[in-house]
């Protein structure tokens, strides 16, 4: 009903079949004669050239442009022109290539003379059969100067009736033909280049919605140049056949994988099952109807292809509407590229139904909608990916974050891994660190007053206290070792010697609310040591770890054993000592070792900084003294050496390394030292 209204609107009555000639004044204009023309429906088909000629059934064209939409009925159409130039050759194009037959005939009433074919066209003749090599049906005409043709036009189709005249001077055809080779060049040129463009993004992500994507554009790209003529033109100019059977099988082709796409990208069978149902049955018809465009009749085919597409184009505008207000991302530009395409595929498809009017903007609307979609979707894909990227980015980080609480970020960082899964066995890396070794004393006494769950929670209370001091310092922890600490510090020695200085205030601190609830405080040692050291990965296969290899782990591991001895909190060797200086930390100098497991004597300091300012007071007062006991000691004086640390111990009683010393200087006084005595005290113990 809507296109018989259409229909009736359109025209008018008329009695015969010529009407006012269409006046061609300026052979450099381009007309568009439709207003001239009068038609005849011929409903089985069976009209005569000369039956249509004597018929009074005609009726007039109130429109530029003629269209009929789909029907089983031939149409004739006359069109009369008069030329009031001087140029006599002219081209009549029927601006729309899918008919399937045009008979052009000359119709001259004067003469009561049947009118006289003058040539046939149509998509079901070999392209090279047209007078004219172009995309549309174009009719070579004669109309001398001065003088009127009447032409009569017999259009027979399985397709739309689109009768969109056009009348030129071959010269102003040829003008307008090259325009549209290069407009059209440019759009399938874009088409092309985001083709390509998501086929590098196919073979580079291997994801397959670039899949879906680039085929939905392939198909699409040769739907365009079947329905604008260019693939009869340059493609499939001999295959009659094909030529009708591929614009249905295009549709069905396209629509299908942009229903899969539409599918994968906005992940329906879980964000919409409903919709989903919807699509697959769709995607189910398609495939119908692409098995219909090779054994259908074309008017069936490109019917129900029309009428999927439509309904599959609504579909996918519904679900990506429905993907926006659920709060999708990348439905903010999904949902627009859709509403442009399904505007302009609409309006050219309404075009093809008869519903409006043939014009510039119906004709080109589908083409500039496809281009609108291709490049959003594009850009919608990219976003896509941009967030998947962020997503896995963020659960990388997460994932090495969690990894870092066992394997430290640090320890990638020196053996230059960006992350946990870059590590392999066997990677090293040999440089200078600081290594410090931290152990709470007597703990295995106090583990036993407590339960298992109040050790954990003592162990995991006082080492997040003592770790993130080390981080502050530029350390990271390398081993947890029950109670004992090994951490390293890669950028200089004084940092381990600060970090180590401020363990011992927050030990204090945290001492005092033992004291306060009730509980037994507690005593650390420290050992620091720095060298070259190989950090590494070692295990098997199925199971790595990170560690650190060096002579110098061991050496550190031993200050800290002897601090006990000495009573010390801090131990350093020398070489920490010769980069950290005493003008930075207050220290004294406890003598030579020989290490358990060493055949060479290590010279041994004691940083006194972190304590209370009690205990700080008593060791500066003491400090010259302690001083000339250790030079005394070494050069064999006992008994003045001893005299210097009863000294001390009268001041501190609680100086544990002028104790030793003392009893070390009596034991020399009760027997002989031998020649052999270099001040160099053995410890054999770990």
């Amino acid at each position: 009903m809507l296109l018989l209204a259409f229909v009736v609107a359109a025209s008018v009555p008329a009695e015969g079949p010529i009407g006012e000639p269409a006046q061609l004044s300026d052979a450099g204009e381009t007309y568009r004669p439709g207003r001239s023309v009068r038609y005849l429906e011929d409903a089985g088909g069976t009209m005569t050239p000369a039956d249509a000629a004597a018929s009074v059934l005609w009726r007039r064209s109130e429109r530029i442009t003629l269209n009929f939409g789909f029907t089983s009925s031939a149409y004739w159409l006359s069109l009369p022109l008069r030329n009031s130039t001087p140029q006599a050759e002219w081209y009549v194009q029927v601006a729309y290539p899918l008919h399937d037959s045009i008979r052009l005939y000359l119709l001259d009433p004067a003469a009561n003379d049947p009118p006289v074919l003058l040539a046939e066209l149509g998509d079901r003749q070999p392209f090279d059969a047209r007078p004219v090599f172009y995309r549309n049906f174009v009719f070579p005409v004669e109309v001398p100067p001065g003088e009127t043709r009447n032409l009569l036009f017999r259009f027979e189709t399985g397709s739309a009736i689109d009768v969109p005249f056009i009348v030129q001077t071959p010269a102003v055809f040829e003008r307008q033909a090259l325009t549209e080779q290069i407009l059209m060049g440019i759009y399938f040129g874009a088409m092309f280049i985001m083709l390509v463009y998501n086929l590098f993004l196919l073979a580079g992500l291997r994801t397959v919605s670039y899949l879906y994507y680039s085929l939905f554009i392939l198909f699409y790209v040769f739907f365009q140049a079947s329905i604008n003529g260019y693939a009869v033109q340059y493609l499939w100019s001999t295959g009659t056949w094909w030529a009708d059977a591929s614009l249905p099988f295009l549709i069905a082709g396209g629509t299908f994988w942009c229903l899969i796409f539409n599918r994968k990208f906005l992940d329906t069978p879980v964000t919409a099952p409903r919709f989903d149902k919807v699509l697959l049955g769709l995607m189910a018809v398609c495939g119908l109807n692409a098995v219909l465009a090779f054994t259908a009749p074309y008017a069936i085919s490109i019917r129900v292809a029309t009428v999927v597409n439509l309904a599959a184009f609504l579909v996918i505008l519904l679900n990506s509407a429905g993907a926006l207000i659920r709060g999708n991302r990348a439905a903010r530009i999904y949902f627009p590229a859709w509403v442009a395409f399904l505007a302009g595929t609409m309006i050219f498809a309404l075009k093809s139904l008869g519903v409006l009017p043939t014009t510039a903007f119906t004709t080109w609307a589908g083409s500039v909608g496809s281009v609108i979609v291709v490049v959003l979707l594009s850009l919608a894909l990219a976003d896509q990916f941009n967030l998947m990227r962020q997503e896995r980015t963020a659960a990388l980080s997460a994932l090495n974050v969690a990894y870092g609480r066992f394997v430290p970020m640090e320890f990638l960082e020196l053996l230059k891994k960006d992350s946990i899964l870059d590590i392999k066995l066997g990677d090293q890396i040999q440089r200078e660190t600081s290594i410090l070794f931290s152990d709470i004393r007597s703990f295995t006494a106090l583990s036993e007053s407590m339960t298992p769950e109040e050790n954990f929670n003592f162990l995991n209370s006082y080492l997040s206290r003592i770790s993130s001091i080390i981080r502050t310092h530029r350390g990271f922890i390398d081993k947890y070792i029950g109670d004992a600490i090994m951490a390293l510090f890669p950028h200089s020695p004084a940092d381990a010697v600060r970090a180590s200085v401020e363990i011992r205030r927050e030990l204090w601190e945290f001492n005092r609310r033992r004291y306060e609830a009730g509980k037994m405080p507690i005593e650390i040692g420290i050992g620091i040591h720095c060298g070259m050291v190989m950090l590494g990965t070692i295990g098997e296969q199925e199971r790595i770890d990170g560690t650190v290899i060096a002579d110098a782990v061991n050496l550190a591991s031993r200050l800290e054993g002897i601090t006990k001895v000495f009573g010390s909190a801090i131990l350093i060797s020398k070489d920490v000592y010769d980069q950290v200086g005493a003008d930075t930390f207050s220290i004294r100098y406890l003598g030579k070792t020989r290490l358990y497991g060493k055949n060479v004597e290590t010279e041994i300091y004691e940083v006194m900084d972190g304590f209370d300012a009690r205990i700080t007071e008593l060791k500066d007062r003491t400090l010259e003294d302690f001083r000339e006991g250790i030079r005394l000691y070494f050069l064999k004086q006992f008994r003045d050496a001893a005299h210097r640390f009863e000294t001390v111990l009268a001041i501190d009683p609680k100086d544990r390394a002028s104790a030793y010393y003392l009893s070390r200087c009596t034991h020399y006084l009760e027997g002989d030292t031998g020649d052999e005595f270099d001040g160099t005290e053995a410890f054999l113990f770990k």
